[in-house]
């Protein structure tokens, strides 16, 4: 039940209560529940007459690694096997779409919601994702890059059909026990950074491991696209977001302004 890299230490070990087999089969079973609770959704669209009008979307919010990337049973990196997740769309009737269709474009969460509104004939308005719908017609891929942000530690990922650039902060964290994990010891300090390359063409393991020369222009080309788009979000936040929570209030304005202006030069 810890949030633990790599490994648990002696000290808090409990003899081997569950063996991997037994993890796996705990998540065989979720997965034949979820399945189970599908059919019945199913079942009632179908008897209430609105299977034919009804889109269905099916999307998974992470992945579940038995320790490809250093944990089991738990999110927290930004690895492949944590980010590749199922999306399966099965649109009402009177979409000219071909059934069975298997597609593996970069796609991201922020793009369900457009692709839903598109299903149900909106126009989406603007939003930071993209429909989907034109990929089920043999169209030209929207997206050519996707970003994922951290649940267990602070940091970011970038990807494209090719690499996935990964740069966290392990130590950013106020769980003691996920930093010594990370680092085998409590840091002070500055934390450091954990970057990593992944090229999914000459390394297909779903974990994040260095896998022969970095490419450099690859590296700095998907770091730039990075900060433009944390940039883009801070900008946003600055003018949507103005208390936070965890401040003090009379430091609230001052965060979340990028520029530094007062509550008075920035206006209503």
């Amino acid at each position: 039940a810890d949030h633990l890299f790599f490994a648990v230490p002696r000290a808090r070990w409990g003899g081997g209560v569950r063996s991997l087999g037994e993890y796996e089969a705990q998540y065989d079973g979720a997965i034949r529940r979820l399945d189970q609770d599908l059919g019945w959704l199913l079942t009632r669209l179908q008897q209430q007459g609105r299977s034919e009008s009804t889109s269905i979307v099916v999307v998974g919010s992470y992945g579940l690694g038995f320790g490809e990337s250093g944990l089991i049973l738990d999110h927290g990196t930004l690895s492949d096997v944590d980010l590749h997740v199922p999306l399966i769309v099965r649109p009402a009737a009177g979409h000219a779409f071909t059934p069975g269709m298997r597609i593996s474009d970069m796609a991201s969460l922020l793009d369900v919601a457009p692709t839903v509104l598109d299903l149900a004939g909106f126009d989406p308005p603007s939003m930071h994702g993209l429909p989907l719908t034109g990929l089920f017609r043999g169209e030209k891929p929207p997206r050519t890059y996707a970003l994922s942000s951290c649940g267990l530690r602070e940091g970011f990922v970038i990807r494209d059909e090719r690499y996935c650039y990964e740069e966290t902060w392990p130590g950013d964290t106020p769980n003691a026990t996920l930093v010594a994990s990370w680092y085998g010891e409590l840091i002070e300090g500055p934390a450091r950074p954990a970057v990593v390359l992944h090229d999914r063409w000459t390394d297909p393991h779903p974990g994040h491991r260095p896998a022969g020369e970095v490419s450099v222009p690859a590296a700095q080309r998907l770091r730039a696209e990075m900060e433009l788009w944390i940039a883009e979000v801070e900008r946003l936040r600055a003018d949507y977001q103005t208390l936070n929570l965890f401040a003090d209030l009379e430091d609230a304005d001052r965060e979340f302004d990028p520029v530094g202006r007062t509550p008075q030069e920035r206006g209503p």
